[in-house]
């Protein structure tokens, strides 16, 4: 046999007692970590589920208990279902499918709280999964999420106040500004630097939560307002002639609303 190939059989067999001794060492931290958290839930506890959908388009549910512990609560990850319908009843399962593959036989005896988004297939007063919880454990205190209770309550504060709307509509139009035109991005970075200072790219409003982003976008115009003045200021000054574009016109209305 050649050298290249006691070489490579060699190489592979290292290859093959490092993976094995890796898992190996996950197995045995998972096993620790799985008896504490067996001894934490002999008392009561509240469970937290939230929905998910991984990279193969496969829809999980995310299972995490709380509990109380010697310095106050504590959340502690429990399982991830995959979640076979999209209903209440599928929800339910994965719940169930959790608990059973934890071993712990008797948790709804000693579950107290359900937490949840306002989805209608978690919240549902008739077939919601709360509702279907309650069913099994009359003493459950089931929960809406208090951060998106908030955020809907902040989405619809802002629809009837104008002065945050005006807002939001700057923020959209700055970040579409710099977000479409890489010249203007470029343009602002180099107002920057001449001020000796440092700007960040104006962040778009959506995503997941939206109050996070709206915060991070509010902050990135309120620390480099003057220099994104500066720069409103170079554009709109007579020695420069933009193009009639939509860039350049959404430029226009962003600058009147920040001088506003």
């Amino acid at each position: 046999m050649c050298s290249v190939c006691i070489a490579f059989i060699t190489h592979n067999c290292k290859l093959l007692f490092f993976v094995c001794s890796f898992n190996s060492f996950i197995s045995i931290i998972y096993d620790m970590e799985r008896e504490k958290l067996m001894e934490t839930l002999k008392k009561y506890f509240s469970i937290m589920i939230d929905g998910a959908t991984d990279a193969g388009t496969i829809e999980n549910e995310l299972i995490y208990v709380r509990f109380l512990g010697e310095e106050g609560p504590v959340n502690v990850f429990l399982s991830i279902q995959d979640v076979k319908q999209g209903t209440a009843a599928g929800i339910l399962h994965a719940i169930y499918t959790a608990f059973e593959e934890a071993d712990i036989s008797d948790w709804r005896h000693k579950l107290v709280g359900f937490g949840s988004d306002g989805a209608a297939v978690n919240v549902g007063c008739r077939n919601g999964v709360s509702a279907q919880l309650l069913k099994d454990i009359p003493h459950l205190i089931a929960i809406h999420c208090v951060a998106h209770r908030l955020e809907l309550g902040v989405l619809k504060a802002i629809k009837e106040d104008c002065n945050m709307a005006k807002l939001q509509s700057t923020l959209r139009q700055i970040y579409e500004q710099y977000h479409y035109s890489p010249k203007a991005l470029r343009e602002l970075r180099l107002i920057a630097e001449a001020l000796e200072e440092k700007v960040l790219k104006p962040s778009n409003l959506h995503g997941a939560r939206w109050l996070p982003y709206v915060h991070r976008a509010t902050k990135i115009l309120c620390d480099s307002y003057h220099i994104f003045v500066a720069h409103f200021e170079d554009l709109l000054s007579v020695e420069r002639k933009p193009k009639s574009t939509i860039n350049s016109c959404g430029t226009g209305k962003a600058s009147n609303k920040l001088f506003a």
